[in-house]
């Protein structure tokens, strides 16, 4: 991934206005870092139109330019994306060249990651995981509709739901960082199954494994005809997501009024 070409355009910019109004401004100072274009899962629902094949890498020193020039201008955290960031052979470098770019302006390290949840929590990637501020895993059913409606390029990489719910379980019990949640709804998750969906993450708010719930809208690529819903669809999805929301709500547990009052959020797009 030749980024030099971008960063010298930049430079002939004068971006002291933006970088005046970013500072003052109550706007989001996370700023995306793609870390390339391969992935290992297929989700035909994915909002990239072609595979995810290329293996055309980020690279560690382009990292710490990237990290270094956007702190520069007022941008306070980035967040890791793709394509799989995990995937990316050279990861590990890569979050040592942005920890070193942030102290490059003698800032605290604020990472966060998008992730399919693939790289499995050991001993071997604790420190890797420890290294986020916060993690947003994509998971768009309750076990084997997850596993069907994304996908496994690889057979050893299959059992996508039980890798998440490990990599979920772990980090919540080491307490290092913060999980949010990125769901894309359609009729096979919150339909047909979404009963057992909606128990598994009531689960999660209520033993603080998750700040925060994502409900996204599917996009209407030509491939992604199996999981096309109709407006009554849609509707009785949203009515079953209202339902959840108030019922959480309405418990008024200790578990559910801690989720809230620690700022968690469940937002439906």
């Amino acid at each position: 991934m030749d980024i030099g070409k971008s960063l010298n355009f930049v430079d002939q910019l004068d971006y002291t206005k933006i970088k005046s109004y970013i500072e003052k401004s109550n706007l989001n100072k996370r700023v995306k870092i793609d870390t390339g274009k391969f992935c290992n899962k297929s989700c035909s629902f994915c909002y990239y139109k072609h595979p995810l094949n290329n293996t055309d890498f980020l690279s560690p020193d382009n990292a710490f330019v990237i990290t270094k020039y956007l702190l520069s201008q007022g941008i306070e955290e980035v967040e890791l994306s793709g394509g799989e960031p995990t995937k990316n052979p050279y990861i590990q470098d890569i979050i040592k060249s942005i920890k070193r770019g942030f102290l490059y302006h003698n800032k605290k390290p604020k990472i966060s990651m998008v992730t399919n949840g693939s790289l499995r929590f050991d001993s071997s990637t604790r420190e890797f995981y420890e290294s986020f501020s916060d993690i947003l895993i994509s998971v768009h059913g309750y076990q084997e509709v997850h596993n069907m409606m994304v996908g496994d390029k690889r057979p050893e990489e299959s059992n996508s739901f039980d890798r998440i719910e490990h990599l979920i379980k772990e980090i919540s019990y080491n307490n290092f960082t913060k999980i949010r949640l990125n769901i894309v709804v359609n009729h096979w998750n919150l339909e047909e199954n979404g009963k057992y969906f909606l128990e598994w993450l009531q689960y999660l708010i209520e033993t603080e494994q998750i700040i925060q719930i994502n409900f996204l809208p599917m996009n209407f690529w030509s491939d992604n005809k199996d999981f096309i819903m109709t407006r009554e669809q849609y509707q009785q999805i949203y009515k079953s997501l209202n339902s959840f929301v108030t019922e959480l709500i309405s418990r008024q547990n200790k578990y559910s009024y801690k989720f809230f009052q620690n700022k968690g959020s469940i937002n439906i797009r």
